[in-house]
């Protein structure tokens, strides 16, 4: 995929679990085995509430658009608020992009950690049927491969909808994001970009490039050892050709002020292309008026989509394209 990070990916294969003692599933191509039901017993593996119903939805939905099985992992929240976290840490099935995802919602746990699988599209399809005023439990009873999913309307306590949802013994491909140092950011305007990339998609564009350009300031300088950056979006069709500037919406993030401008002062800080699809796609599910994208040296593009709740957001990281695909 073009620098280390993605090489590295690349070479990671997928590892599927089966489960002992049930019976041989049919061979079906690229096909994730649906788990047995075990006998389920009166204690839970973890209880969820759901309150920010549409923070949900937006996960999923965003992390649905390059992924086709979801990986969610539960984990308590060690905080003095308490609670559970959702985390989903997924690498796509192209290799193309890697997915981090949480979300702060209130619960029980019983273990330190408890993951499941569900296919996208099923959870969608439940979600869509869940009044915007209702709250969501989900649990899964100790010992049960199914996931129990309930509409719950907050005034009467009342379940509208109730759903069993199978799960899925396939693991994610994953990669630590933590220790990834990135030299730039922009706070961008959602929907500045969303119509520059259809722009982009009209003139028949494979690749976007994205250029990060800076006022010259040494890295020691900049808040927090991130620079903030102007943002030049720019791409080549079958009959045309086009760059567009993109004002920041961040500066008072780093303390810094750089406008979007082609004054020859600014300084090309970080350029590279990407594939216009997964961009298209990523974007699209994406409601926020706002999304930061960083950028470094032999790094990723990592776009950061905030859920509207504390510590909750969607961050993709997706390889940059090189010139030998």
């Amino acid at each position: 995929l073009g620098h280390r990070w993605a090489r590295a990916l690349a070479t990671t294969e997928p590892a599927v679990t089966g489960r002992t003692g049930a019976a041989p599933a049919p061979a079906v191509a690229s096909e994730p085995v649906a788990k047995r039901t075990k006998t389920t017993a009166s204690a839970y593996e973890f209880e969820l509430q759901i309150q920010h119903l549409k923070a949900f939805r937006q996960l999923i939905e965003v992390c649905g658009s390059v992924l086709r099985h979801i990986f969610i992992t539960v984990t308590p929240r060690k905080t003095a608020g308490g609670g559970c976290m959702l985390s989903v840490d997924s690498i796509d099935p192209h290799h193309v992009c890697m997915v981090q995802a949480r979300l702060v919602c209130d619960g029980t746990i019983a273990k330190e950690s408890v993951s499941f699988c569900i296919e996208k599209e099923t959870l969608s399809t439940c979600l869509k049927n869940v009044p915007k005023q209702h709250l969501l439990h989900i649990s899964q009873k100790a010992g049960s491969a199914e996931v129990e999913f309930k509409s719950v309307d907050g005034m009467t306590s009342k379940v509208d909808l109730e759903v069993e949802m199978s799960t899925f013994d396939e693991e994610p491909e994953t990669s630590e994001l933590d220790d990834l140092d990135y030299e730039f950011l922009h706070e961008t305007h959602m929907p500045s970009l969303k119509e520059v990339i259809k722009f982009a998609k009209d003139i028949n564009c494979d690749l976007i490039k994205l250029t990060m350009l800076y006022d010259g300031t040494p890295l020691a300088a900049a808040a927090g050892k991130t620079r903030e950056a102007a943002l030049s979006v720019s791409g080549k069709g079958t009959a045309a050709k086009f760059s567009r500037n993109l004002t920041s919406c961040g500066a008072a993030a780093t303390g810094s002020t750089i406008t979007t401008t082609s004054d020859s002062t600014l300084k090309v800080g970080h350029s590279n292309e990407f594939s216009l699809d997964f961009l298209i796609k990523m974007l699209k599910a994406m409601e926020d008026q706002y999304i930061t994208l960083k950028m470094g040296n032999e790094l990723p593009l990592l776009m950061h989509y905030s859920l509207g709740v504390e510590d909750s957001y969607v961050r993709f990281v997706l390889a940059p394209q090189s010139h030998e695909e």
